[in-house]
C-alpha cells in the first residue's frame, strides 16, 4: 500500500472511492453500539396506560431493577424517539429495545422459573405430588370476566413450590392473548380454606373496572359461615377496628380487634342466623367492608369463632368442618351495561353434612334478605 500512500500525499488532485456495495463503503457498527441487535414490540391495548419502566418490569421479570433503569435511560426508542422511564404507553406504540430477541426472551422468564422451558402462562400444573388439580368450576364467562367457584384448600395466588393455585389454572384454561404483559387476574381474593365466588378480569380494561367498582363499595358480598356457639342476637351488625400484626412492630398474619382511637381499619358486617344445633350455628353474613380475615376475626371477638379455625380461637364441634363460603355476589358488569347476580353452591358433601346435623335450614332466604338487587337490574 506504499504507492497508495504516496499518491494520496502527492496532491495530484485525483479523488478515490471504493467500489459501490463493498464492505468498506458502509459505516462500521461500533462493537459497543446497543442497537447492533435489537427487538421491536407493538403495544397492545391491554399493555397501554402504564409507564415505560413499569411495563418493562412486567415484561422482563428476569431482569433486575438496575438493569431496567439503565435500559430506560438509553436502550429504548418509542415511535422512533428516545423514550423516558416516565412515558405512558399508548395502544399501537412501537418500541425498539436494545436487546437481542433471544436475550429478551430469556429475561421474560423470572429467575424462579429460569430452569423451565415454557413461559409462565404455559407452565404445567403445580399441584401437590400425587394429587391431580381440581377441575375449574366455571359459573359465568363472557369476553370480559370469568367467575369461578373456588374449592376449599386451594390458593388463589401462587404459593409454595409444587402447589397448585387458581391463577395458574385459569391461565391454562384461557388461551394466551396478544398482550405482552397482561394475564387474566382476580379482582379480589379468598383465603385458602374459604370456598366460593372469585371473579377474574379477562382484559386489562375489565380488571380495572372491577377493582374500581370494588373500591367504591359497589359490590355486595354474602357468605355462609359455620360458628362454634350461637350469636346473640340472632341477627345484627358487628362493628370494630381491625389491625394486622402484633404490638411492638412484630408483623404476623393474625389480625386483631383494636379499641377506639387505636390505629386500625374500620370493619362492619351484617349477619342473620340460619340454623343452630349441636353447639354450632350457620349464619349468613354480608360484608360491608373487605378486611383481611374480617369474618373470622369479628366473630371470634363476638364470642362465636368459626368451627375448627385454629388461628382465631375456633374449637371442635363434633365432626363438623371449617366452613366459610362466598355464596352470593352482586356487582356491576365491567361494561356498565348490567348488574350481575352470582351464586355459588357449597362444596360437595357440605350441604348433606350440615343437613344431617340440623344446621342447613334455609340459607338462600337469609342470603336474599341480606343481598337484594334493585328491581329490574337482575341478570
Amino acid at each position: 500500500m506504499c504507492w497508495l500512500s504516496s499518491l494520496l500525499q502527492s496532491g495530484t488532485g485525483l479523488s478515490w472511492s471504493w467500489p459501490p456495495g463493498s464492505s468498506l463503503d458502509k459505516p462500521r457498527a461500533r462493537a459497543d453500539d446497543p442497537w447492533v441487535s435489537h427487538s421491536e414490540l407493538t403495544i397492545h391495548e391491554d399493555d397501554a396506560g402504564v409507564r415505560l419502566d413499569r411495563f418493562l418490569r412486567k415484561l422482563l421479570p428476569g431482569a433486575g431493577l438496575g438493569f431496567i433503569q439503565k435500559l430506560c435511560r438509553k436502550g429504548v426508542r418509542r415511535n422512533g424517539v428516545r423514550a423516558k422511564a416516565s412515558d405512558r404507553l399508548a395502544p399501537g406504540d412501537r418500541l425498539r429495545i436494545a436487546l437481542a430477541p433471544e436475550e429478551l426472551e430469556r429475561l421474560r422468564v423470572s429467575k424462579g422459573e429460569a430452569g423451565k422451558t415454557r413461559p409462565r402462562s404455559e407452565t404445567p400444573s403445580r399441584s401437590r405430588p400425587g394429587a391431580p388439580p381440581p377441575p375449574l368450576q366455571v359459573l359465568f364467562e363472557d369476553g370480559d370476566i370469568l367467575v369461578l367457584n373456588k374449592p376449599t384448600g386451594l390458593l388463589v395466588h401462587s404459593g409454595p413450590e409444587g402447589e397448585e393455585d387458581l391463577c395458574s389454572m385459569v391461565r391454562r384454561y384461557l388461551p394466551v392473548g396478544p398482550s405482552l404483559t397482561f394475564r387474566p387476574s382476580p379482582a379480589h381474593r379468598l383465603d385458602r380454606e374459604t370456598s366460593g365466588l372469585v371473579v377474574f378480569g379477562k382484559t386489562a380494561a375489565a380488571l380495572r373496572a372491577l377493582t374500581q367498582s370494588l373500591r367504591k363499595g359497589l359490590w355486595a358480598k354474602a357468605y355462609l359461615a359455620l360458628l362454634a356457639g350461637r350469636p346473640d342476637p340472632s341477627m345484627g351488625v358487628l362493628l370494630g377496628r381491625l389491625r394486622r400484626g402484633e404490638p411492638g412492630g412484630r408483623r404476623k398474619a393474625r389480625v386483631r380487634v383494636v379499641g377506639k382511637g387505636a390505629e386500625g381499619k374500620e370493619a362492619r358486617l351484617q349477619y342473620r342466623l340460619v340454623a343452630a344445633a349441636q353447639g354450632a350455628s350457620l349464619v349468613a353474613v354480608r360484608l360491608e367492608t373487605g378486611r383481611t380475615h374480617q369474618i373470622r376475626v369479628q366473630f371470634e371477638a363476638h364470642g362465636c369463632p368459626l368451627v375448627r379455625d385454629p388461628r382465631y380461637g375456633g374449637r371442635r364441634c363434633g365432626g363438623l368442618p371449617f366452613f366459610l363460603h362466598a355464596a352470593k355476589l352482586l356487582l356491576p358488569h365491567p361494561s356498565g351495561a348490567k348488574l350481575l347476580q352470582l351464586e355459588a353452591p357449597p362444596p360437595p358433601g357440605i350441604r348433606d353434612l350440615l343437613q344431617d346435623a340440623g344446621l342447613w335450614g334455609d340459607p338462600e332466604a337469609q342470603l336474599d334478605a341480606l343481598v337484594q338487587p334493585p328491581q329490574g337490574e337482575r341478570e
